[in-house]
């Protein structure tokens, strides 16, 4: 019986869709408060957690979550939960403030609960959240949450090590001047270029190049910096090089 002969198949790689290079840069800042009563077994007190922290997110790695955790006089603990979900352009915040009362800060009684309705965040855009969870049966020991919570795409990283160096074309003989940068960025759209005589007439190029051949007038000194394209923030415009 003869052999069946098969025909070979390519291979086809699943490709990152354009946008999931965007980053998006969501900022916490605000307090968590909590606060045991004094009683007849507790001393009374406050205690205070500044929040200021800063998650990156692609439609690659979407999600995360931060959990913040304040004990106060081995009793009272709350517990603040923030979980983070980029949907398309937006920033889904959904948080959870909780309240337990406890020997060494257990979480085996829970008192209370305030859970807001998850928020939508735009770019460019902020939320604010001002929660409060209470033992309102037999003290006043609380728990406070102040805090915002802004969304905004992140820049491109700024180009590095870039050189001008005069040379001429070896094809058409024209004078330019050879550009080059180093690429050190991992979701820029593309790279501009700006002569600085001429500071309206600009130059791009795409993704992942790091080099641009400008034309030269004879025996005139031009100056040119360079910056990575974000969607929609560029990075800072690259020291000035001449040639």
């Amino acid at each position: 019986m003869a052999a069946a002969l098969l025909t070979p198949t390519a291979f086809i790689g699943l490709v990152e869709p354009a946008e999931a290079a965007t980053l998006h840069r969501v900022t916490v800042k605000g307090f968590l408060r909590v606060h045991d009563e004094a009683g007849l077994f507790a001393s009374g007190e406050t205690k205070t957690r500044n929040l200021d922290r800063t998650f990156e997110l692609t439609h690659a790695r979407p999600g995360t979550s931060w959990l913040i955790s304040v004990c106060a006089d081995h009793e009272t603990r709350g517990d603040l939960s923030i979980r983070l979900r980029l949907r398309g352009e937006q920033v889904t915040s959904t948080v959870k403030l909780s309240l337990y009362e406890w020997e060494e800060c257990d979480r085996t009684d829970l008192e209370d609960v305030a859970t807001p309705a998850p928020r939508r965040i735009d770019n460019g855009g902020e939320v604010r959240y001002l929660l409060t969870a209470e033992n309102q049966e037999t003290s006043d020991d609380s728990a406070h949450a102040n805090f915002s919570v802004t969304h905004d795409f992140g820049a491109p990283t700024e180009p590095t090590t870039v050189t001008a160096t005069r040379q001429v074309d070896r094809l058409s003989g024209l004078r330019q001047v050879h550009i080059t940068w180093g690429d050190t960025s991992a979701d820029e759209k593309g790279y501009e270029i700006q002569n600085i005589a001429t500071p309206d007439q600009t130059r791009r190029v795409g993704p992942n190049r790091e080099f641009y051949d400008w034309p030269l007038p004879p025996r005139e000194l031009q100056c040119f910096r360079v910056r990575a394209l974000g969607d929609p923030t560029p990075s800072d415009w690259s020291a000035l090089v001449c040639a």
